[in-house]
């Protein structure tokens, strides 16, 4: 049964020189087209997942389950792709992959380690136990998406486009472009884990509320979620009464560059043409690409601290004042401030989400999609530019930029001029 799907699923590939061109031409073109209306789409109405999710939007399912099988077809599709290659090439499997340039086998081990670490390794080891459900609708409209861009992706790098030696030896666009993706991938999956560990110290802090804390006496302040310095405690007077050192855990960029490198590292004698030199060029651009994330990342967490200083200064002043709210989170400190919250609902969202430091939270307010943007942009750039990376990109930035200005004016909404005061932008950096 299993054979006989895989067959019917093969001899419906496009993988003649000239249907496969097509193909990726016209989807490519497609792609555009979707974009910009997913664009004004997503401007006008909030996608339902995340904050956003409501049941009038239909059943809603785990979030773990639904990130799994929704995000699943950006890499088991190009497997499939890639098997097909392999079968239908005259000569043994070495032979099928040194016939393909080294960029396009390094291209397609990044799109697939992106999109295993955002299939399974997110979801099932790194996404809180209590996020939010998602619409059964919006996972069927990322499955089609991700059978859809796996396809063009992976059919244009295996059958279309093509790289000469001198692309990669001789210009930098390759080297400059991977660089760039690495570091947004690094990026975007340092600011999901300071999203996570927001979310999970406001899990532990309720649950130690059930068992009888008290939101008022002793409120831990929440700093960056990557830089852990001893917390001040206050009583109900806001007294400072003692340091709760906490363990110091701090990120290890050189443990993520490393383990991203495992993934993205091939067997040399798989695939280098007829030398070991692309490989070792390719392995070294590499490691400039991590060792420049890791920097990047040191530098923003220093700067970060400032703004933490900034909100830390600002809550302990509202403290100071008589019957004002701890923080801009909806917590009261005694008796409830008129006007504060009509709606259950509100209450509940203003008590699950903290302003998030950090990393590029400096510099916009939605950093995970503002990585990913970047991620597919140099992307793009890696492949030269080509017309389905580059829908792929621009379909990326239509998709999840709207969501970014929606998640920058619902700080500004619940957090007000506390918020404002830190000088951030939506989506881009000083722009937008």
């Amino acid at each position: 049964m299993s054979s006989t799907v895989l067959e019917s699923f093969f001899r419906a590939l496009p993988t003649h020189l000239v249907s496969a061109t097509t193909y990726v031409y016209y989807s490519s073109w497609l792609m555009l087209i979707v974009g910009v209306i997913t664009f004004i789409a997503c401007m006008l109405i909030k996608a339902p997942y995340g904050r956003y999710a409501d049941s009038k939007w239909g059943y809603l399912q785990n979030p773990k389950l639904a990130w799994c099988w929704q995000e699943s077809p950006s890499w088991w599709v190009p497997l499939l792709v890639v098997l097909h290659y392999v079968y239908t090439f005259e000569g043994t499997a070495l032979q099928a992959f040194r016939r393909l340039h080294p960029c396009s086998i390094f291209l397609l081990l990044f799109f697939e380690a992106h999109y295993i670490q955002r299939a399974i390794i997110y979801p099932l080891c790194r996404m809180s136990p209590n996020a939010t459900k998602v619409p059964l609708i919006v996972s069927c409209l990322a499955f089609l998406f991700c059978v859809w861009n796996g396809l063009q992706q992976s059919i244009a790098l295996l059958y279309v486009t093509e790289f000469s030696n001198e692309f990669l030896f001789n210009t930098p666009v390759f080297r400059i472009g991977f660089t760039i993706a690495t570091v947004g991938m690094i990026l975007n999956i340092h600011a999901d884990s300071i999203l996570i560990n927001l979310r999970r110290k406001d899990d532990s802090k309720m649950k130690t509320e059930d068992h009888g804390g008290s939101s008022a006496t002793g409120e831990i302040e929440m700093g960056a979620a990557e830089n852990k310095t001893p917390l001040k405690k206050r009583n109900q007077s806001g007294e400072q009464i003692k340091d709760a050192a906490t363990p110091s855990v701090k990120s290890s960029p050189e443990k993520s560059a490393a383990a991203f490198q495992l993934k993205t590292s091939p067997d040399k004698k798989d695939l280098t043409t007829s030398s070991g030199t692309a490989t070792t060029r390719i392995k070294t651009a590499m490691k400039s690409a991590i060792s420049s994330a890791s920097q990047t990342i040191q530098n923003l967490r220093r700067r970060s601290s400032s703004q933490q200083r900034v909100m830390k200064r600002s809550r302990n002043r509202s403290n100071k004042s008589p019957g004002s709210s701890h923080g801009s989170n909806g917590r009261t400190g005694g008796t409830k401030t008129p006007g504060a919250s009509s709606s259950t609902t509100s209450a509940a969202v203003k008590k699950s989400y903290k302003i998030p430091f950090g990393g590029l939270f400096y510099f916009v307010s939605a950093a995970n999609l503002a990585a990913e943007i970047l991620e597919w942009f140099g992307f793009a750039m890696a492949n030269n530019f080509s017309l389905p990376t580059v829908a792929f990109a621009c379909y990326t930035f239509a998709n999840i930029g709207p969501r970014g200005y929606h998640h920058h004016n619902w700080y500004l909404d619940h957090f007000g001029e506390k918020y404002k005061a830190l000088g951030r932008k939506a989506v881009i950096p000083f722009l937008w």
